[in-house]
């Protein structure tokens, strides 16, 4: 037919490879310009379906092509090709459909071998491609804020956060596991993305340097994995389940001093875990781990029982212990009231010993800072010392598990010290992060006793409490505490909101409407209706 030969004659010349397919696929013409891009000759491929020379990848795309040219649509985009030399290239391709008489009876092919980009070109594709990643991690990691918000027991946040890693194509498996101090043992509670029996435990040893796991206890921070198989052997993981993965992460979960465990992440994507990744994922870190120190809180303060831990320490690392035990005294802890950037005001009586020599003690150390005398009765040989902790309480791990300290007393190089938990905590392992941070450190006692956390205050006095929000009741208490409401005041305001690392105004703003609902809690209910 005239009109055949004439199409070839043009298509033989063009530059582009040009492919004309029946409406299934099959190929019944390729031009010369098709034999030069992918090697083969026209007669090699006629007859043959036309993924044959489609990247086995891109099927899927070929596949598309080809029913959106059946509904009479042209089809463009770009597919890698298969050459005969097994090389690979990718085109640009056009699949248009032919007709007779209004029908589409087959396809016509026209591609071409995709030209180097520019440099521009490049440098834009590479900043497209670090913000579909940078999209991809924060559709993973989003979901998870709204599982800790809502959690209310460790359990509630172990398999939802790994589940909710490896539902998006950011993440295939992860982990979850309780990090015990005593033993450096991680206990997994939770696995996603692969089948595996008794998740058991494994061993962070600290000995390990270039362990990732035993790092991130070590420092607190986000290690990514560099050998993966020797990673897993260290692990109770299914390590032959992890076979098509290419890179991994540990992250530890932790607040403040102490880390409560660690999540393993792990992807098939070779470029994983640059910084931006690194730096999200230790974040979900620290916020898993300020859950966890909430979730404590919470439990303490709605519980209808707890469990007292007493210790007893001669431990000299213990600033407080060191002091007392080179000069003597007795030093009882009589409040403690939260401050900004997670710190602690407290308030100590200091007896039979000059106060000063405690401040000077105090000064050495950097776990403690601003102290101050706030009143002394000479004749009695006793004082109140007020000084700011920054590292935790006498740095252990106290805060870190919601405990709430019943009592401390130092005296003749020993401190006892009585703290009160949730039944819901995990007490073994706080028992384990305090006597681990303090090897001289023992557990005297540990019982169960029904009642709400201890509070010895009259009825009355925890009513007008409940009127106060928690900035004007630690306003009114810091000033209680400093003798700001003695005449003459042994703490002006000043002192006290220096001490609370607030501003002046601040101080007297809260302390104002702090003292303005306890006297309507006072007056107004009296006044007759």
């Amino acid at each position: 037919m005239a009109e055949d030969v004439e199409f070839r004659g043009i298509v033989e010349q063009a530059g582009h490879a040009v492919v004309v397919l029946d409406a299934d696929g099959t190929i019944e013409y390729a031009n010369r310009a098709f034999e030069r891009l992918t090697g083969y000759r026209a007669s090699e491929v006629v007859g043959r379906p036309y993924r044959f020379v489609v990247s086995e990848h891109a099927a899927g795309y070929a596949e598309e092509a080809r029913r959106t040219a059946l509904a009479g649509e042209t089809w463009r985009g770009e597919v890698p090709v298969e050459r005969a030399s097994g090389d690979s290239c990718v085109v640009h391709q056009s699949v248009a459909p032919t007709t007779t008489d209004g029908a589409v009876t087959g396809l016509v092919v026209v591609a071409a071998e995709r030209a180097e980009p520019t440099s521009k070109e490049r440098v834009l594709e590479e900043r497209f491609e670090r913000l579909e990643r940078v999209k991809r991690i924060i559709d993973a990691v989003r979901p998870v804020t709204g599982i800790l918000l809502d959690a209310s027991t460790r359990e509630e946040v172990y398999e939802p956060v790994c589940d909710r890693l490896v539902e998006t194509d950011a993440y295939d498996v992860a982990w979850l596991g309780d990090y015990h101090p005593a033993s450096d043992e991680v206990a997994l509670r939770a696995l996603s993305g692969v089948e595996a029996g008794d998740l058991g435990s494994f061993t962070a040893d600290p000995t390990d340097a270039d362990g990732p796991v035993a790092r991130a206890v070590r420092t607190r921070e986000a290690q990514v994995v560099t050998d993966l198989a020797g990673h897993l052997s260290a692990t109770s993981l299914p390590a032959d389940r992890f076979r098509d993965l290419a890179a991994g992460i540990v992250v530890p979960l932790f607040h403040g001093e102490t880390v409560y465990g660690l999540l393993g992440v792990y992807t098939a994507r070779t470029s994983a875990f640059e910084e931006y990744e690194r730096l999200v994922l230790a974040e979900i870190g620290a916020i898993v781990g300020y859950a966890y120190r909430a979730i404590e809180n919470r439990q303490l303060l709605l519980s209808d029982t707890v469990v007292e831990v007493e210790f007893r320490s001669t431990d000299t690392r213990l600033h407080a212990v060191a002091v007392n035990a080179e000069h003597g005294g007795r030093f009882e802890l009589r409040s403690l009231v939260p401050a900004p950037d997670d710190t602690l005001l407290a308030y100590v009586e200091v007896r039979d010993v000059d106060p000063r020599i405690v401040l000077d003690s105090m000064a050495e150390t950097s776990d403690v800072r601003e102290c101050r005398v706030v009143s002394e009765d000479v004749a009695d040989q006793a004082a109140l010392v007020q000084c700011r902790l920054v590292a935790g309480f006498l740095s252990l791990p106290i805060a870190e598990y919601g405990a709430n300290v019943r009592s401390l007393v130092v005296e003749d190089g020993v401190m006892d010290l009585v703290c009160e938990v949730s039944p819901h905590t995990d007490v073994r392992a706080f028992v384990e992060h305090v006597t681990t941070a303090s090897p001289e450190t023992e557990v005297v006692r540990k019982r169960e006793r029904t009642g709400a956390v201890t509070d010895d205050r009259p009825p009355e006095a925890r009513q007008l409490a409940e009127q106060l929000t928690e900035r004007q009741r630690d306003a009114l208490e810091a000033a209680y505490r400093a003798g700001y409401f003695e005449w003459s005041r042994e703490s002006t305001a000043e002192e006290v909101a220096a001490a609370m690392g607030i501003t002046a105004p601040t101080f007297h703003k809260h302390l104002r409407k702090g003292l303005d609902a306890v006297m309507t809690a006072l007056f107004e209910a009296d006044e007759p209706s």
